[in-house]
């Protein structure tokens, strides 16, 4: 036969277990609510604000809005909003115009065959400003890439003509293999 509901003994029995479920890593909680939201049984969007926040130190402005687009279509969060800017964005060293000049004429020796004509390419159509030139810089990993996007920029800095500098963004770069 069970003990009735209002046994001393049951009683003392549950109260230090309803006390047990309240208790997250030694922690004592008021509700039964927070106990379960501490423990992770609760749905809640905090997971969701971690992601951005995260995603807010290292993806640009449009993967940013990508993955808040994610979330909101395939997530079903309750609350959720865009991280707040800290502030702390990167800062710009300035550049040193004889540095860079003689830093892109070393690199320039430096070019293979293939580089230097995609070089020679790229620059001649920074110079000739012509909008409507596109070019896209694609080989296999360790083929020179970056040195040469390196190599472009520190000449470009180097010979410090604003209308090339913002041209060579309008412009990228074609292919080579080595």
């Amino acid at each position: 036969m069970s003990k009735p509901l209002n046994d001393s003994s049951y009683g003392c029995c549950c109260f230090m277990f309803l006390k047990l479920l309240r208790t997250v890593d030694n922690f004592i909680y008021d509700t039964f609510n927070q106990a379960a939201f501490h423990r992770h049984l609760l749905n809640s969007d905090e997971e969701w604000d971690h992601c951005l926040h995260d995603a807010s130190a290292y993806q640009m402005p449009k993967q940013l809005r990508q993955t808040f687009a994610f979330i909101l279509r395939f997530c079903n969060p309750s609350s959720i909003g865009l991280p707040v800017p800290t502030g702390n964005a990167i800062e710009v060293q300035p550049y040193n115009q004889d540095d860079e000049r003689e830093e892109a004429e070393q690199r320039i020796s430096s070019l293979n065959r293939e580089q230097l004509a995609v070089f020679e390419t790229i620059t001649r159509a920074i110079g000739n400003n012509n909008e409507n030139d596109r070019y896209f810089l694609d080989g296999p990993g360790g083929s020179g890439k970056t040195f040469l996007y390196s190599t472009l920029l520190s000449f470009i800095r180097g010979n410090d003509a604003q209308k090339r500098r913002s041209s060579l963004y309008r412009h990228s770069c074609a292919r080579f293999d080595e």
